[in-house]
């Protein structure tokens, strides 16, 4: 029996996903944003602060948001949270599915999602932890022309 490559969904998240989503933040805000919070645990807990299941739970109930889950093999492995004027929130992956098109994928559905709200323009802010800020952007503007969307970013540094 062949087996058959696993790949990449995404959907609109509910508010039982919430528990599991939380996971995949705090995860990512602990093991890849290092370079922004120094493993510094004041810093950490206030950025986890508001990752909560009963937040994520009320942020993918709100009418003005609308969460993606990315799935991978049965799991939430990427999570996304876009505002209805077209700022993307949130855009966390796992760390063990980064540069496997997890956030790609969550951008794709994420501005899908604006188009049909009618968003025109979208925005991301991107933390100082991504050296790459130019390769993210990058990756980002492409696929908001893909979507004939217009973007900005800005880059967000901790003081």
């Amino acid at each position: 029996m062949d087996s058959q490559p696993q790949t990449i969904t995404t959907r609109t998240a509910t508010k039982n996903d919430a528990a599991e989503a939380c996971l995949v933040l705090h995860r990512s805000i602990i093991e890849l944003c290092q370079a922004d919070h120094r493993a510094e645990r004041a810093l950490i807990e206030q950025w986890l602060a508001n990752k909560t299941r009963e937040n994520l739970s009320s942020w993918f109930t709100a009418s003005e948001l609308e969460g993606k889950v990315a799935i991978f093999d049965g799991s939430i492995v990427g999570v996304g949270l876009l505002h209805c004027e077209g700022e993307i929130l949130l855009c966390y992956v796992l760390p063990e599915v980064v540069h496997q098109g997890v956030g790609k994928a969550l951008l794709n559905s994420m501005i899908e999602s604006g188009k049909r709200l009618g968003v025109q323009t979208s925005s991301l802010r991107v933390r100082q932890w991504r050296v790459r800020f130019t390769s993210v952007m990058a990756s980002f503007h492409l696929v908001l022309q893909h979507h004939g969307v217009a973007s900005w970013a800005t880059l967000w540094r901790n003081r």
